[in-house]
């Protein structure tokens, strides 16, 4: 299908939770801004142009129709940062906030700072400044030409 358009990007993620409000201040530490809330156990949170869902395992679990646990389950995220030193903040952020730092803030082998952290229920993020790739909107890594 080359004549296709590309597909949008995600328009929300949703994590399965063990505690809601544990993981609000864990996402509000990182600055993120609560969209908004349901009372079955569902948080939306603003998150750039995608909005971050946080559910109880038991919502989402209903939601999907399949038996889902809090936790990392294989995935990981990560949020490209505009300057090194928003990876030191952000490790912080995350550990003040409830979260762990799992690797400590430092230069990879390809340049750049990165730090890996867990929120409250062991979803991995990976928080990284890329000299070489500065995302704008809509632009996304090009391994031929970023050389990562």
């Amino acid at each position: 299908m080359p004549d296709a358009p590309p597909l949008p990007g995600p328009s929300h993620l949703s994590l399965a939770v063990a505690d809601l409000d544990r993981a609000l201040r864990f996402y509000a530490a990182l600055g993120l801004r609560t969209a908004g809330r349901a009372p079955a156990g569902m948080a939306m949170l603003a998150f750039g142009p995608v909005t971050l869902c946080l559910l109880s395992a038991a919502r989402l679990s209903a939601e999907l129709g399949a038996p889902v646990s809090p936790g990392p389950g294989g995935v990981a995220l990560s949020i490209n940062l505009p300057a090194a030193a928003d990876v030191d903040r952000l490790a912080a952020a995350a550990s003040a906030g409830g979260g762990r730092v799992t690797v400590a803030p430092g230069a990879p082998a390809w340049g750049g700072r990165r730090a890996w952290v867990e929120d409250p229920d062991g979803h991995r993020w990976e928080l990284v400044w890329n000299p070489r790739w500065q995302p704008a909107p809509d632009d996304h890594p090009d391994i031929d030409r970023d050389g990562n």
